[in-house]
């Protein structure tokens, strides 16, 4: 009995009662809440010293394809000092630019970055990384435009200026399929968010200054917007008030001299330059900047008095274009024909693709140069192989039985075999060659007024071994893989990831990885300093116009031509030595863009088309891989000059209209009738060997010949 209950009582010490299992548990699960609480609130405790204010694209819009700015404003509130690489991720095919930062305790940074992406992106990711620590990590909204879009961007004060004109449809309609361009965002920004580098603006249709002072933009933003206007782009300066700091970074280049304000009851003339019936409502004096009409500027609507009241000038391939008040005005945007006001400003802006490097075919221009890829002679080849199946075989087996050593056999095939292997690599060898070879293929867009010109264009690397490069860009240069929108998989090396676009000082492209024997295109933009090239006058010889052009240079231009796309006519090429001046009539009418095309590369081939054009080059000659190492140095360099032109002539820059998804249905090469453009330019194209585009390889290599064609205007045609 007594062990029985000592047993009993044992138990009970050791195992408490089930309800003694609820008190625990309670008193555990208020201990485990008090301790998270206390952990929140540690967390809670811990200052966030490091945050980042994130401005990308155009109030978060970018067009497809096209390279934006990211504004990244940085903010270092700690004790310590922060550093390491500011990047941009994404889904999709995003291309994007990294830069070291290094931010002291207490200090506040703003950087530039920049990314590309070839197709729907809905958001970025902005990390700063240092190492494998993750500093900091911010999503950032992006908004869609494809290439037909119209995007318009304002400055203004009034975060809503000209909202009115978004879904409107601005620039022209493609003259060959009837559709108009995809309706206009409006996007509202700041002179700030503008970015230094031109080709972060290409993908804008309109720069709309309303309300901001210029002359608070850098040298490099200002230096960017010229370019772009130069290649395409439309700059819209509005008067009133505002009108001395909206003009003050563009006075020289502006339609009008810019005087005081004066008030205005009248804004009539731009009833009748809109095509309105409507009368624009005012209850009470506006603000109208006083104005001087600027030489080859073109007035559009003047006050009663003859002061401008809407202007334009032509500048490059793009225009600048004033109206004397703001043109936010609440009158103006209560009215009618306000959206009609702005689709006539801006009827000359043809939709479509921009020229852009990135756009290139899928070989691209800059490989189309590089004469490594022929194969080795098949004769030499069979001669050779037959050799080596006669050494091997009888006269091995001869030799070694005259010698009685036919046992040797297993040595001597080996040997034999490693030696004839030798002699085939060296044939492979000496056909492909063991250099590094570079070649450039570039359009100059030039002001033809200034020195003010925007250069894109692909460098073309080819590699005789499996190996990484790297190129120094200027320091406002953006550079990405060429072909299918910068896919690296069509550039001879289907394995090889991205190059990678490191910011600083300078720029440069690293990560380029060619294989054995490849090649790689690298497209780049840049906006360039670039006086004058010719000069020229112009005078009509009854039905004729001729014009007299002067070669401003101390370099020759062995094919050039002049051209009036609001007249159809071009010249035939011709040359021009350094410093010779030559009169060159437009006696040739062109009715479609095959034969302008032909006229500007100077193919006379006879096998170019509108289709061929389009996409970059000649399909019996260009993509046919075995056709092209055989080609002559000539041969080859018209390659490039085709190439150029197509996609010059169908870029929303080349002035013609044709959008790229018209371009994919000519496959049965068909040529389209051209209207006449409303440009009253006449333009220069020359070509060259000089090199414009700012990118060096950081190793040795051997420059081949550049192509590069010089687009200006050179005059204007006057009614």
């Amino acid at each position: 009995m007594g062990n029985n209950t000592d047993k009993q009582f044992s138990l009970a010490l050791t195992r408490p009662p089930s309800h003694r299992w609820g008190v625990i548990a309670v008193l555990g699960g208020l201990l485990l809440v008090l301790l998270g609480g206390a952990a929140t609130q540690v967390k809670a405790d811990v200052p966030v010293t490091l945050t980042a204010t994130v401005k990308a694209g155009f109030q978060g819009n970018y067009r497809n394809g096209e390279w934006f700015g990211v504004q990244v404003t940085l903010s270092n509130d700690g004790d310590d000092d922060r550093s390491g690489t500011l990047g941009l991720s994404g889904l999709g095919n995003l291309k994007a630019a990294s830069v070291y930062v290094a931010l002291p305790s207490h200090a506040r940074k703003q950087v530039w970055l920049y990314a590309l992406s070839a197709n729907y992106s809905g958001s970025l990711q902005l990390t700063l990384r240092q190492g494998n620590n993750l500093q900091l990590q911010q999503d950032v909204s992006l908004n869609f435009n494809d290439n037909s879009s119209f995007i318009a961007a304002v400055v203004s004060s009034d975060g809503g200026a000209l909202s009115s004109l978004s879904g409107a449809t601005l620039g022209n309609a493609p003259a060959t399929r009837g559709s108009a361009s995809s309706r206009t965002t409006v996007a509202h920004i700041g002179l700030d968010e503008l970015p230094p580098a031109s080709a972060a603006l290409v993908g804008l249709d309109a720069l709309i200054i309303a309300d901001g002072d210029t002359s608070r933009l850098s040298d490099a933003q200002t230096a960017a917007i010229r370019a772009w206007v130069v290649g395409g782009g439309d700059l819209v300066i509005g008067g009133g008030q505002a009108a001395a700091g909206n003009a003050a970074a563009f006075a020289d280049i502006m339609p009008v001299r810019v005087g005081p304000p004066q008030a205005t009851r009248d804004l009539s003339p731009l009833t009748k330059f809109a095509g309105s019936s409507e009368p624009i409502t005012l209850t009470d004096q506006v603000a109208a900047s006083g104005a001087t009409l600027q030489p080859a500027a073109r007035l559009l609507a003047a006050f009663a008095d003859g002061t401008p009241l809407l202007a334009q000038r032509d500048y490059g391939r793009g225009r600048i274009s004033y109206i004397g008040v703001d043109p936010n005005l609440g009158a103006l945007r209560a009215w009618g024909g306000y959206a009609s006001l702005w689709q006539n400003l801006l009827a000359a802006h043809y939709g479509g693709p921009s020229f852009n490097a990135l756009n290139m075919s899928s070989v691209g221009s800059g490989s189309a140069l590089l004469p490594q890829l022929a194969l080795p002679d098949p004769a030499l080849l069979l001669v050779v192989l037959l050799v080596y199946i006669i050494v091997v075989g009888p006269l091995n087996y001869l030799l070694l039985r005259q010698l009685g050593r036919r046992e040797w056999a297993w040595l001597t095939t080996p040997l034999l075999t490693l030696l004839f292997a030798v002699v085939f690599y060296a044939i492979g060898y000496q056909s492909k060659g063991g250099t590094v070879l570079v070649s450039r293929s570039a359009v100059v867009f030039a002001s033809g007024q200034d020195d003010s010109a925007m250069v894109v264009g692909t460098v073309g690397i080819f590699s005789p071994s499996r190996a990484s490069y790297s190129l120094n860009l200027s320091d406002t240069a953006l550079a990405g893989d060429a072909g299918a929108s910068g896919n690296p998989a069509f550039s001879g090396n289907p394995n090889a990831a991205s190059s990678s676009l490191r910011l600083g000082s300078p720029n440069a492209l690293t990560d380029i990885a060619i294989a054995n024997w490849q090649e790689r295109d690298v497209a780049v933009q840049d906006s360039i300093k670039l006086p004058p090239q010719f000069s020229a006058v112009a005078r009509l010889d009854g039905q004729t116009l001729t014009l007299t052009v002067k070669n401003l240079t101390s370099q020759p231009y062995s094919t050039v031509v002049l051209y009036a796309p609001s007249v159809q006519q071009v010249s035939a090429s011709f040359s021009l030595a350094a410093g010779e001046s030559k009169a060159v009539a437009l006696d040739k009418k062109y009715r479609d863009v095959d034969q302008l095309a032909v006229a500007i590369s100077g193919d006379s081939s006879g096998r170019s088309s509108v289709y061929n054009y389009a996409n970059g080059g000649r399909s019996g000659l260009y993509f046919n891989g075995g056709q092209r190492g055989q080609i002559s140095e000539t041969e080859r360099q018209q390659q490039a000059r085709d190439q150029l032109v197509g996609l010059l002539l169908g870029s929303r820059e080349g002035g013609l209209g044709l959008t790229l998804d018209t371009n994919q249905g000519l496959s049965n090469g068909s040529n389209i009738s051209l209207p006449p453009s409303k440009d009253q330019q006449i333009y220069i194209a020359a070509w060259s060997d000089h090199d414009y585009l700012p990118a060096t390889l950081t190793v040795g290599a051997q420059e081949r010949p550049s192509v590069t064609l010089y687009v200006a205007p050179v005059a204007t045609l006057t009614k």
